[in-house]
């Protein structure tokens, strides 16, 4: 049987990945090896200049081609700035069979890469860190002038790979980080395990 590894990319402040390891038990009850990528606290760095996602990004590329040689198929989920350093490995050749971005700090015109298969883009209209990340958008990649794709969501007419989520408006998730918060991942968890199941074309689609 093919195994699925599922790595974990928090964002600039959560050095540890506490928040996306809460998700760890509802992936791993469905037999997903879960892996949390941490790369250390960089705010500083990241705040001065945006090419500092870019080694990082080769790293996460380099070591999925081999999980991918191995015979592992890989998923992604990927917070706020390990969305844009995720988006970047997968343009560099990343074989992602799944991505899903939770409030990603990127911009909504996105490109994927040839080999990455869905992006699930869970996003939150109102998140107060992305409303503010467009006074940063010429020196970083975490969104263009008109917003990020975590919070105004994947641009009309994009990339028919990527699925746009409403975390507000369906599942009643607020704040930068809500879809990680102790208090709401009893709903989370088992939402995000039917949607990876029917992104890698094992169930339909869940209900919204």
């Amino acid at each position: 049987d093919v195994s699925r590894i599922v790595l974990l990319l928090p964002g600039l402040k959560d050095s540890k990945a506490t928040g996306l390891l809460r998700l760890k038990p509802y992936l791993e009850s469905v037999g997903y090896i879960v892996r949390p990528l941490t790369f250390g606290w960089y705010l500083l760095r990241g705040l001065v200049w945006s090419p500092f996602n870019v080694p990082i990004a080769r790293l996460i590329a380099c070591f999925t081609e081999l999980l991918d040689s191995l015979g592992h198929e890989v998923i992604c989920i990927a917070h706020s700035n390990g969305a844009a350093v995720t988006a970047k490995a997968s343009q560099l050749g990343a074989p992602f069979r799944v991505l899903v971005f939770i409030n990603g700090a990127c911009e909504r015109d996105i490109k994927l890469g040839d080999k990455t298969g869905i992006l699930i883009n869970c996003r939150v209209p109102s998140d107060p860190v992305l409303a503010a990340s467009w006074i940063l958008s010429p020196i970083s990649p975490w969104a263009d002038l008109d917003a990020s794709l975590g919070n105004a969501g994947v641009k009309p007419n994009s990339d028919q790979r990527m699925w746009d989520v409403d975390l507000t408006e369906h599942l009643g998730i607020k704040g930068h980080s809500g879809f990680m918060a102790g208090e709401n991942v009893e709903r989370t968890g088992p939402w995000l395990v039917e949607a990876l199941r029917w992104a890698l074309g094992e169930q339909q689609q869940p209900k919204l």
